[in-house]
């Protein structure tokens, strides 16, 4: 399941980097702000003036971050409890409670 959320995450990361250039961002940024607070704004401001694609696509980011993380504390918290060997096949499986088809 984790490498599922992987392939996800790095294909929307690679959606995000290809339709907004973060690198421009950050120069506007700094060039047009004069403190923290200005420069959080700027950002908060730029967010909701960008296309609906650029939104979706920093939200969908954000949500299967947090998903992800959130099983990778998960996965190691069952491995905290189990052997070396549980943790790789609950990395490779998932929850383990699925049966092949062979």
């Amino acid at each position: 399941m984790l490498a599922v959320e992987v392939v996800l995450l790095s294909g929307v990361a690679v959606g995000v980097l290809t339709h907004i250039s973060i690198r421009h961002i950050m120069l506007n940024a700094i060039s047009s702000s004069s403190g923290t607070e200005a420069f959080v704004r700027f950002f908060i401001d730029n967010f909701f003036v960008k296309s609906i694609q650029s939104r979706l696509l920093v939200a969908m980011y954000l949500v299967l971050a947090v998903f992800f993380v959130r099983d990778v504390y998960a996965t190691l918290g069952r491995a905290r409890a189990g052997s070396r060997g549980e943790l790789l096949r609950a990395l490779a499986l998932g929850d383990g409670n699925r049966t092949a088809i062979y």
